[in-house]
């Protein structure tokens, strides 16, 4: 998997070299992601919420025709989710136990490489945009906070603040590398002869489980947690001349 990304990128290095019909840009914007779990863990964890993050980055692409093209880039994402179950179980110390309503939040970051075909419908007009391909998340790091209530205690308890990890040794949680599928349907408006601006509404789909085998081997967990993402991104795009024409 890493062997394509790198020769993908080494190709849009070589277009960048011959700069013809490249475009080069940046984007911003926020996201709202959220778990999506399967068997044990879809029951354990029935209330799966949305968290909201930012995302933003660098992209570089290629125009074939005026109305395709590719592209790539590297992107800052915040990512994670909310989840929870009643009737949880805490034990004290001392053996006695309360019964109450349990809520995970975790935060991860990670650097996305998007390896996307876009279709415009004006041509360097600009009009309607629909981008789609597959996203590859390396994990940087990532947090997890945990509070119970109970009808017995005057305030909730934090019962977990802890960092989380990606790696691929038994003792990380995540993947280091998560792959998605982005479906993303936008506008380009042309601002003078090679400048656009764009904005894109979309979906990341996590394609595979998020948690390392390895640890996941250690635990009690049967099902899969996968990562989604609703987001929204504005983004300014330089298109530099290509055979007579600015695609």
């Amino acid at each position: 998997m890493q062997r394509i990304i790198f020769s993908i990128l080494f190709l849009f290095a070589g277009l960048l070299a011959n700069a013809q019909n490249l475009l080069i840009g940046v984007g911003a914007g926020g996201n709202l992601s959220r778990f999506k779990f399967t068997e044990n863990l879809e029951t354990a964890f029935p209330d799966s919420k949305f968290k909201s993050g930012l995302n933003g980055g660098l992209r570089v692409g290629y125009n074939f025709t005026p109305y395709f093209g590719v592209l790539s880039g590297f992107e800052y994402a915040q990512k994670g989710g909310v989840y929870s179950t009643n009737n949880f179980r805490y034990v004290y110390p001392d053996g006695s136990d309360l019964v109450g309503y349990s809520e995970w939040e975790e935060s991860h970051r990670f650097v996305s490489i998007p390896l996307l075909a876009r279709w415009q419908s004006g041509g360097e007009d600009g009009g309607f945009l629909l981008t789609a391909g597959f996203t590859f998340n390396i994990g940087l790091n990532g947090s997890i906070k945990q509070r119970f209530e109970s009808p017995q205690l005057s305030a909730p308890l934090t019962l977990q603040d802890d960092d989380i990890s990606f790696g691929s040794s038994a003792r990380d949680w995540y993947r280091p590398m998560q792959t998605g599928f982005v479906f993303a349907p936008g506008f380009m408006f042309p601002m003078g002869e090679r400048s656009r601006l764009t904005v894109n509404l979309g979906m990341d789909f996590g394609l595979s489980d998020s948690f390392n085998e390895k640890w996941k081997s250690f635990t009690n967990i049967i099902g899969e947690q996968i990562n989604r993402t609703l987001f929204l991104s504005v983004g300014y795009e330089y298109h530099f001349e290509g055979g007579g024409e600015v695609f």
